[in-house]
């Protein structure tokens, strides 16, 4: 069997027997739903699995959407654990472990193809999110999605008035910004942006005196000539450190300054992270005024 499949198919078209789906060679992910084993053997099922296999359940108006839609979008903003999901506008599918079950209308311009499976849009997928999250999350999954979507956040406000978590996504849309390239990146910007820091540019180009870009920095404090980097578990690999070191002294040379910023440093010590900013950010200033 080639990814997901329905059991009951399966057994109705003499394929397998109700014993085959019971023997251990298949992996149940939803009722009904099943994957051969050895093709998850060693590995994480992870949220575009399920959402292939919850296709299987939905109706044909439906759509995935959600976290789901976003995975399928190559959106980065999913947590671990996330559950598949899928809207219609009518069904008899009901929620279930792992699985989600929407009931709305979907305008045809809300609904795309990614390869076979319909999803919904990356701006309906962000309208989605944004409403539903707590601010953080919800940033980071508009982010994310304006960037694949290319559409203005601002863009999400024209959504119907008194829908649920309307409000919240005003909030959401003024922290937005779709130059950020990672949900952690995003992370970083509202630590500081909450902390009471200036706003700081996303994706900032630095560059020489005869306009060669020499590296694009996370985030960047242009006139203090300050860079944050953030930097995810690949980048202690010997050769993303190596490549660091090496860009982190080519901004030297510049005037620029770099720090740079782990996990712990956004999610656990937040304050910390926020007043080392500040007292660089001073500093810097104070150094680079005329």
């Amino acid at each position: 069997m080639d990814g997901p499949f329905l059991g009951s198919l399966a057994v109705a078209a003499g394929l397998l027997t109700p014993a085959d789906l019971r023997s251990g060679r298949f992996v149940p992910l939803f009722r009904d739903v099943y994957v051969d084993a050895d093709a998850v053997a060693g590995a994480e099922i992870d949220l575009v699995l399920l959402s292939r296999a919850a296709y299987l359940l939905m109706p044909e108006d439906g759509a995935l959407c959600g976290f789901s839609a976003a995975a399928l979008l190559g959106a980065d903003c999913s947590p671990a654990g996330a559950a598949a999901e899928f809207i219609a506008p009518r069904g008899d599918v009901g929620n279930r472990r792992g699985l989600v079950v929407r009931q709305a209308a979907l305008a045809p311009e809300e609904v795309c193809l990614v390869g076979p499976y319909r999803v919904t849009t990356a701006e309906r997928t962000a309208y989605d999110l944004g409403r539903r999250l707590d601010v953080p999350r919800a940033v980071a999954a508009v982010d994310s999605l304006a960037r694949i979507g290319r559409f203005d956040p601002s863009a999400l406000l024209d959504g119907p008035v008194g829908a649920r978590g309307r409000r919240r996504l005003r909030e959401v849309v003024a922290l937005a910004d779709p130059l950020a390239e990672s949900t952690m990146e995003t992370r970083l910007r509202l630590v500081l942006v909450g902390g009471g820091l200036p706003r700081p540019t996303s994706q900032f180009a630095v560059r020489t005196a005869d306009g060669a870009v020499v590296a694009r920095v996370d985030l960047a404090y242009p006139d203090a000539r300050l860079a944050l980097e953030y930097d995810g578990a690949h980048h202690f690999d010997d050769e993303f450190s190596r490549l660091d070191r090496r860009r982190d002294l080519l901004l030297d040379e510049l005037g620029w300054q770099t720090m740079r910023f782990t996990s712990d440093d956004v999610l656990r010590t937040p304050n910390d992270t926020v007043r080392r900013v500040r007292n660089r950010l001073a500093e810097r200033l104070a150094r680079l005024a005329p």
